[in-house]
């Protein structure tokens, strides 16, 4: 349960994730104006930087941290950056399941599933609806899950090849959580955190059927992380009677990095390494330039392969505005 012990400075796309949830946050508040009396719910890890961010851009003060390592609570008790954060050593899975005794009736509900483990993950999809099910209309739950289809070991098997053995291996792990359109085509890196997508859907209209409520979907991203995929999908419970109301008045489907329908494809996060004279000269030119006069004049390609090259330059230019710039200072 505890975050992946990476410094914050190695990795970016983290950062721009995290980024575009404040963002779409501050989207979400244009409803009804009410996330600073939200209670928010993650994993902060030992530095939690996440309750630090979101108490400074909204006012949050009900914050709770789950970390289910005895030496790593103490940790975050020493490195707390604010006071209002609350450290609670459990498992993530104790306190969803003890969830109604923690969250008084006024309470709104943001939560962040941040799992890194691709081992444990059926157990976190059955977390993730075990969650929602306790959930209410506006609760916002944000889930990360490991999308490396590496991670899938179907055994030693000589008869399939590795995508078959990895699909076998994922219908065994999800059973009746995988849709029934899922090929051993999509075992690849490209392919595979869409079908994770799939399954959060089918494990969402499974858990929400019959009830007045449903899961929307506001944004899904795919990333690398130390080395590995990840998925991370934003999601928000609305009666189907408020759904046309609260696109109307957030504005989320002109977001050019929403995903408001569970069949779109994730929202790649691939930057290119980029010198700071370099991002200045390109910063310099946005929005007014297209990526064709940014690539003239920048006067080379970043990578060997032009389309490539112009790839992470299409990608840079989306994300500009959440990338962070680290360096040195003297404290």
């Amino acid at each position: 349960m505890t975050a992946v012990s990476i410094p914050y400075h190695l990795r970016p796309n983290k950062a721009i994730d995290r980024y575009a949830f404040l963002d779409l946050l501050a989207k979400v508040n244009n409803f009804d104006n009410k996330i600073e009396q939200c209670r928010y719910i993650g994993f902060g890890g030992f530095s939690l930087e996440d309750f630090k961010i979101l108490h400074h851009k909204f006012g949050i003060r009900k914050m709770v941290s789950l970390e289910n390592n005895e030496e790593n609570c103490k940790r975050q008790e020493y490195n707390k950056p604010i006071s209002c954060i609350e450290i609670k050593h459990c498992s993530s899975d104790d306190y969803i399941n003890n969830f109604e005794n923690d969250i008084e009736d006024e309470d709104r509900t943001i939560i962040w599933l941040d799992y890194t483990s691709p081992r444990d993950i059926r157990s976190q999809i059955n977390e993730f609806q075990s969650c929602i099910a306790k959930l209410f209309a506006l609760d916002i739950i944000k889930i990360t899950l490991n999308a490396n289809p590496t991670t899938l070991h179907g055994g030693d098997d000589s008869n399939l090849s590795l995508q078959e053995s990895r699909f076998k291996k994922l219908t065994e792990l999800m059973e009746d959580l995988l849709p029934s359109n899922i090929t051993p085509e999509q075992m690849t890196h490209k392919e595979y955190p869409k079908v994770l997508f799939s399954i959060l859907k089918r494990a969402s209209n499974l858990q929400m059927e019959g009830g007045t409520l449903c899961l929307q979907p506001l944004s899904c991203f795919v990333y690398k992380d130390g080395g590995h995929e990840m998925l991370t999908m934003t999601a928000i419970l609305l009666e189907e009677e408020a759904i046309k109301e609260f696109f109307t008045k957030t504005l989320i489907k002109q977001w050019e990095l929403s995903r408001t329908n569970w069949d779109d494809n994730p929202l790649e996060i691939n930057l290119p390494d980029l010198t700071i004279k370099e991002r200045i000269l390109i910063d310099s030119l946005l929005p007014d330039k297209n990526i064709d006069e940014i690539q003239e004049n920048i006067g080379y390609l970043l990578t060997n392969k032009k389309e490539e090259s112009l790839n992470l330059l299409k990608n840079y230019v989306l994300f500009y505005r959440y990338t962070p710039l680290f360096s040195k200072v003297l404290l």
